[in-house]
């Protein structure tokens, strides 16, 4: 089927190739009353071929290899789909459709933004994929079940970002955690990252995790666990970089041992209202607000023989709006143990 064959054939209401291969660019683009598409064979689905076909909702494409940039993008009522032999999908091409579960055992290569705002989407399978792409599931509000056991990388970021359904995941080959990863995935409780090295910015900002644990990890992003309201357990062995303000708000965490930090970075502890023992035994460098609103701590255990440098307002019990006008707690220690109360 050639390019724009069909597009705009407003009154077309059903389609059925049993012997096509390929669907040209545009081909049924904006046919606004069709209603199903049944092409068996078919192996490519070019770009925009269905783009705009507004209540399509039963598509039998169980040959297709390839499903090409906005192929069926903006099909708002398309909830039917069979493409299980499908290895490649373009950026956004089932963006802010009705489909409502996936399985795609030979998917190898997902674009940007392919199920964005596919409300209805519930579980997906992805036995093959390596890679998330940024947005491939953003604000798809109705996702709780992934299985995705071949991811090595996130590194786009985004790719869960808003599934605020979502509960538990696990990533066993994931190795990078891109930026914003699950942000806003407010249900989230359980995630599992047994070889995550790199975790990027605001990973789990806003989830409803009660303890986590990333055995591997050695970098942790700014706000990588913003306003976890619930998290009370923490582990993080290997970690030797946190970003800034990494922890803020976590309201419920009380105790927290980081063994091979050197640095705590700016307000990565700000406004943790229940934290009272902390333990920092190779860290030699705390920055500014560190510890801000931090008002049950009462014990810092620094372990470094080396010389301590402390930042502005480490333990200041500020609210953010007042005015910066208190002097430094410290300017830098030098001992070999340091033990500090409110």
């Amino acid at each position: 089927i050639g390019n724009r064959a069909f597009q705009e054939c407003f009154a077309l209401q059903h389609l059925s190739f049993a012997s096509v291969l390929n669907v040209g660019v545009q081909a049924f683009e904006s046919c606004t009353a069709l209603q199903s598409a049944f092409m068996p064979k078919a192996e490519t689905i070019s770009e925009k071929a269905f783009y705009k076909c507004t209540v399509l909702t039963t598509v039998d494409i169980s040959s297709a290899k390839q499903v090409m940039d906005f192929a069926f993008c903006l099909d708002y009522e398309l909830t039917n789909l069979n493409m299980s032999a499908v290895e490649v999908l373009g950026n956004s091409a089932f963006y802010n459709t009705k489909i409502v579960t996936l399985d795609m055992p030979k998917l190898i290569s997902c674009g940007k933004e392919t199920f964005r705002k596919c409300t209805a989407l519930e579980s997906v399978s992805m036995a093959k994929l390596t890679a998330l792409s940024n947005y491939m599931f953003g604000e798809c509000t109705a996702l709780k079940i992934v299985n995705a056991p071949a991811v090595e990388t996130s590194a786009d970021g985004h790719a869960f970002n808003g599934c605020s359904a979502i509960e538990r995941v696990s990533f066993p080959a994931m190795k990078v955690v891109g930026n914003n990863l699950f942000s806003g995935a407010v249900s989230l409780k359980e995630i599992a990252l047994p070889i995550a090295e790199t975790v990027g910015n605001n990973v789990f900002a806003r989830a409803s995790l009660t303890e986590i644990n990333l055995p591997k990890a050695v970098t942790l992003g700014t706000y990588v666990f913003d306003r976890c309201e619930k998290l009370t357990k923490v582990q993080l062995p290997l970690v030797n970089t946190v970003g800034n303000y990494a922890f803020t708000s976590c309201t419920a965490l009380e105790t927290l041992e980081l063994p091979n930090v050197l640095t705590i970075s700016l307000g990565t502890f700000n406004g943790c209202t229940a934290l009272k023992d902390v333990s920092l035994p190779v860290v030699n460098n705390i920055g500014k607000w560190a510890f801000r609103n931090c008002t049950a701590l009462t014990e810092l255990r620094l372990g470094t023989t080396e010389e301590i440098t402390f930042g502005d307002l480490v333990f200041a019990h500020l609210p953010v709006q007042d005015p910066q006008t208190i002097t430094p707690n410290c300017d830098s220690v030098s001992y070999t143990h340091l033990r500090a109360h409110e």
